[in-house]
C-alpha cells in the first residue's frame, strides 16, 4: 500500500512541477514600445516608428482608459541630404495597431516592410506589411499565407507568440526579394527555433516563394517535431493515467 500511495504522490507531484515549468516557458511579459528607428543597409533612408501611444498604456502598462478605436502606430520614411541631414520623403499612419516588432527599408527607399505585432509574433494580420516608398501597402501577410498549417502547427510558441522566425529579415539588393529566416521547428520541446531556412517573397507582390531543397528539409523537421511532440504527449497522458500498480505484499 505504501509503494501505491508513493507512487501516487510522485505522479501528482511531477504533474505539479510539469506544469509550473511548461507555464514558466510559456509565459512572456511585454514592455511598452518606444520610438524606434530602423536604417537601410547603405546608411542613406531611415524609417522611425512611432507606437500608438495611448493603446501602447492602456495594453502594456495598464494605465489610462481604452481609447476609441481607429488609431495605429506613425512612420516616417526620411533620406539622408548632402549635408547629412534627414529630408522627410513620406510621413503618414502604418498598418498596426499599437506598432510594429521590427522593420526594415530597402537601399533604394523604394521599399520597406514591417514585422509583426507589437505583444504577438506570428499572430494576427500583420506579421508581414510590405510597403512601397510612398507608405502605400502593398500586402499585408499572416503567418498563413507564409506557411502552410502544418508547419505552423509545429512552431515553438509562448502565451502570446509563435516565434516563426530568427533575426532581422533583409531586402535584397536590387528591391526583388525581402528575405527572412524562418525558423525549423526544433525536435524537443524549446521556445525558439535553433535553426532556419531563408524565404523569399517577392516584393512587388507579396507571394511567398516555398520551393527547393532547404524548403523540403524544413518540411521534414517540421513532420518529424510534429511527431516527436505527439509522441511525448501520449507518453505523459498514458503515464498519468493509467493504473496504479498494487502492492505485491
Amino acid at each position: 500500500m505504501m509503494r501505491s500511495i508513493a507512487t501516487l504522490v510522485f505522479r501528482f507531484l511531477l504533474a505539479v512541477a510539469g506544469l509550473c515549468a511548461a507555464t514558466a516557458a510559456s509565459a512572456d511579459d511585454w514592455a511598452a514600445p518606444g520610438r524606434a528607428a530602423f536604417v537601410s543597409s547603405n546608411g542613406q533612408f531611415r524609417l522611425t516608428v512611432t507606437p500608438n501611444r495611448a493603446l501602447a498604456q492602456f495594453y502594456f502598462e495598464g494605465t489610462g482608459s481604452a481609447p476609441a478605436p481607429g488609431g495605429s502606430a506613425q512612420g516616417r520614411l526620411e533620406q539622408r541630404g548632402p549635408d547629412g541631414r534627414w529630408v522627410v520623403r513620406w510621413q503618414g499612419r502604418l498598418v498596426n495597431e499599437v506598432a510594429p516588432v521590427d522593420a526594415v527599408v530597402a537601399d533604394s527607399g523604394r521599399y520597406f516592410a514591417t514585422f509583426d505585432d507589437w505583444g504577438g509574433l506570428g499572430t494576427g494580420p500583420n506579421v508581414v506589411d510590405i510597403y512601397d516608398g510612398a507608405g502605400r501597402t502593398i500586402r499585408a501577410l499572416s503567418i498563413h499565407d507564409l506557411l502552410p498549417q502544418d508547419y505552423v502547427d509545429a512552431l515553438p510558441r509562448s502565451a502570446s507568440s509563435i516565434n516563426w522566425r530568427r533575426g532581422l529579415p533583409r531586402i535584397a539588393v536590387g528591391d526583388g526579394q525581402l528575405l527572412i529566416d524562418v525558423g525549423i521547428p526544433p525536435f524537443m520541446d524549446s521556445l525558439f527555433p535553433e535553426s532556419s531556412f531563408e524565404l523569399a517573397i517577392d516584393i512587388t507582390t507579396g507571394i511567398a516563394r516555398r520551393s527547393g531543397p532547404a524548403w523540403d528539409g524544413a518540411m521534414a523537421a517540421a513532420t518529424t517535431a510534429r511527431v516527436a511532440a505527439e509522441q511525448r504527449r501520449s507518453a505523459w497522458i498514458a503515464f498519468m493515467t493509467e493504473p496504479l500498480v498494487a502492492p505485491v505484499t
